[in-house]
């Protein structure tokens, strides 16, 4: 093995994908953000005037460089 810095080979996430991770936010988060409730969010989802949300480990996430878009329109 090489003697690279990328800790990506030992299993851990390297510092770039740990920032990008902390760049999602949770339903709960999004909802404070906005002022809304849940259903609200979701509903907005469906009719295509929220951003949709990505899975991660099964749970809805929305990254924060699509909502300050959004929030302009």
């Amino acid at each position: 093995m090489d003697d690279q810095t990328d800790t990506h080979a030992e299993g851990r996430p390297n510092a770039s994908e740990m920032k990008d991770a902390r760049q999602y936010l949770t339903i709960r988060q999004v909802c404070a953000l906005y002022q809304i409730g849940q259903a609200t969010v979701y509903r907005n989802v469906k009719t295509g005037n929220f951003p949709a949300p990505v899975k991660i480990c099964g749970s809805n996430r929305w990254h924060v460089d699509q909502l300050p878009k959004h929030e302009a329109a």
